[in-house]
């Protein structure tokens, strides 16, 4: 489930890239803020790393319509090769900097899920990145073996159902946060 977890965070920061393209395309240049945002974080790296394509002065309004499109497909890119590409995992600095792209403060989304989320990453983490041979020696031995951590418990199958869905109960309000800012235009 945790991989599920990551990909939907990753399809929720394209599908609001995407879906501003197709607003800005379809309904008079409409910029929404995710839009806005993207394109305004795309620049900044591209600035800061010293690419081709960065701008450094104020872009007035008609400017921001008329590059618009080419700037924000620029960031959809990098959006699917390195934001999406690069992340792995669900715990609150990897999903800060998925919705930091579309204009999300991680503080705007509920506490409860951030730390739902971290709980189950954590979790997680030993299950997902170790082979059950070596969890099972872990925690009949409590063995550290040098610099391995000592796995705190197996995870067990209603603990992990009871994680699951306490994080999906908490994920329409996510849902509905990005549909707000769908709907908030610059």
């Amino acid at each position: 489930m945790h991989a599920e977890l990551e990909r939907y965070f990753e399809d929720s920061l394209l599908c609001s890239v995407r879906s501003s393209l197709h607003i800005f395309n379809n309904c008079n240049g409409a910029i929404t803020v995710p839009a806005a945002a993207a394109v305004i974080h795309h620049q900044s790296k591209l600035f800061f790393d010293g690419k081709n394509g960065a701008t450094s002065f104020y872009l007035s309004k008609s400017r921001i319509r008329q590059d618009m499109p080419v700037r924000l497909e620029a960031a959809i890119a990098a959006i699917e090769s390195g934001v999406v590409g690069g992340n792995n995992g669900i715990k609150k600095h990897d999903v800060r900097k998925l919705v930091g792209w579309i204009g999300i403060d991680i503080s705007e989304i509920d506490p409860t899920l951030v730390a739902a989320l971290e709980i189950f990453g954590s979790e997680r983490g030993d299950a997902a990145h170790l082979s059950r041979r070596e969890i099972w020696r872990r925690y009949h031995r409590g063995a550290s073996g040098g610099n391995q951590p000592r796995v705190r418990r197996l995870p067990a199958p209603s603990d992990e159902v009871t994680a699951v869905n306490a994080v999906l109960k908490l994920l329409s309000g996510f849902d509905q946060l990005i549909q707000h800012r769908m709907r908030q235009l610059i």
